[in-house]
């Protein structure tokens, strides 16, 4: 059976071009790589660029652990995560690790990746005049040209980039952990003497003190007022994040983190990445609980013009983990009316640093009593492709389905289908263009017959798209993604 055709309402090679002549298009590289274990023999672990990964620490974890990690890290970051960022890239050069991929094909040609296939990352070439866009910098491309330069790139990436970058952000008090001090029982770090609670105030730590400047993290932890936000430098979709909303809560980071941060500081090298400040740790103060959450996409090009591109709604899991995205298509109008200003600083902000492409923030707006003001903080930002900007992209193919519009659509994107072929699951689920699967891998040895997805549901309402997601994950099961 045919597959429906999926058509976009536009693609990145298409936005790469608006208002700037960008020939050749750039090389687009959909890839998250692993700072814990090689992906492949060909894909081995980053040891410049670090991302945070909290579900595995090498230090505590069992060999069977490890080895099971390594199995979900190769099937996440070779075969679904680069497939749902590539989605959108229309016709571009992308450049893909591992499998071919198969969902492109229900893409009209006009709008399919031009693929290239390499092992792995030291086997990638460039043509002449051709630019790297890299969803991630990685260490083994640092050798080609880059439309943003990679260690640039890797700041606006940061915690502690935003925390520093001047926009309407959380208070912020930044803890650089120093490779070079000796590692008491947990991680030390040096503690600014100056602590702050001024709403959109950051603040550097002061310069370095010997002996009573130092004290150990966990007892720092301990007597942080609460209540705050602690992330790592480079987290990603929750992991790595932590709320400390009560004492037990405080006290539980005080414990955990500590050996999570002295795992990062053996990973910083004086002569490769400590500039970088990859094992940073960030406090920032708490947006009140009644704020509401209003993420935001969009595209900024060459010539330095933020296109609102949709806004959704997050899924977090019981442990705080990005599970999937919401959108509902009506709203988009309003809500790009709403985050303008917020995008356009924004915007400002990060071309004055030298970027353009796909951007995800997460905005929050607090309502306040006096006068009605509101204030919109932005307390994530995602400077590369998001999960969620592939349910934007859907807007028109989802409501202009026939004979019935569906104004609501959600992203699904870790699923274990009880299918172990694409065409098998596609025959299933995709009649009529109500499920779209935007990421696929087929069943691998170690899979048990279960295969891995990324889909994307339609629905008439939110109550049928409630049902719709529910019944997916009866049947397929899944967990969390990356955002």
């Amino acid at each position: 059976m045919p597959l429906p055709t999926v058509a976009l309402d536009t693609t990145f090679a298409e936005l790469y071009a608006r208002d700037a002549d960008e020939t050749p298009l750039p090389v687009f590289l959909p890839f998250f790589p692993s700072t814990e274990v090689d992906l492949s023999d060909t894909v081995p672990k980053v040891q410049k660029y670090l991302y945070h990964d909290t579900s595995v620490n090498p230090s505590t974890s069992s060999p069977d652990d490890m080895r099971a990690y390594a199995s979900y890290a190769s099937a996440k970051y070779l075969g679904l995560l680069p497939q749902r960022f590539a989605f959108t890239a229309g016709a571009m050069p992308t450049v893909l690790f591992g499998t071919r991929p198969k969902v492109f094909d229900q893409l009209p040609e006009h709008q399919r990746p031009r693929v290239r296939m390499y092992d792995g990352p030291d086997d990638v070439q460039l043509q002449d005049g051709e630019r790297l866009a890299a969803s991630y910098p990685i260490d083994q491309l640092e050798r080609l040209p880059h439309l943003v330069d990679p260690e640039t790139h890797y700041e606006l990436l940061s915690k502690r980039g935003l925390a520093l970058s001047g926009l309407t952000t959380p208070a912020a008090i930044i803890l650089d952990l120093d490779p070079n001090h000796p590692v008491l029982p947990g991680a030390v770090v040096l503690v600014s003497r100056e602590r702050t609670s001024k709403i959109g105030h950051t603040m550097r730590l002061g310069e370095r003190e010997e002996g009573p400047g130092w004290i150990e993290l966990g007892e720092w932890i301990r007597t942080h007022e609460i209540p705050f936000v602690v992330k790592l430098q480079q987290s990603v979709s929750g992991a790595g994040t932590w709320l400390a909303t009560s004492e037990s809560s405080r006290s539980k980071i005080a414990s955990e983190l500590p050996d999570i941060a002295a795992h990062y500081i053996t990973k910083v090298s004086s002569t490769s990445n400590a500039h970088l400040l990859p094992a940073s740790l960030i406090f920032t103060s708490l947006v009140p609980s009644d704020a509401e959450t209003i993420p935001l996409n969009f595209f900024l090009t060459r010539s330095g013009t933020p296109i609102f591109l949709g806004s959704t709604r997050q899924i977090m899991s019981a442990e705080n983990e990005w599970s999937g995205s919401f959108i509902h298509y009506p709203s988009q109008k309003d809500l790009e009316k709403r985050l303008d200003g917020t995008m356009r600083d924004i915007a400002r902000w990060l071309y004055g640093r030298g970027y353009y492409g796909p951007v995800g923030a997460d905005v929050m707006e607090e309502s306040r009593a006096e006068g009605g003001e509101k204030v919109q903080w932005v307390v994530d930002l995602n400077v590369r492709t998001p999960s969620s900007m592939v349910l934007a992209l859907l807007s028109s193919h989802f409501t202009s389905l026939s004979p019935t519009p569906l104004p609501y659509a959600c992203l699904l994107p870790d699923l274990r289908p009880q299918e172990s072929t694409f065409e098998a699951f596609a025959e299933k689920w995709s009649a009529g263009g109500r499920c779209v699967c935007i990421g696929w891998l087929d069943a691998r040895d170690e899979d048990e017959g279960r295969a891995w997805a990324s889909v994307v549901l339609g629905a008439e309402d939110e109550e049928r798209l409630e049902n719709e997601v529910k019944r997916m994950r009866e049947v397929c099961g899944g967990g969390s993604g990356d955002e």
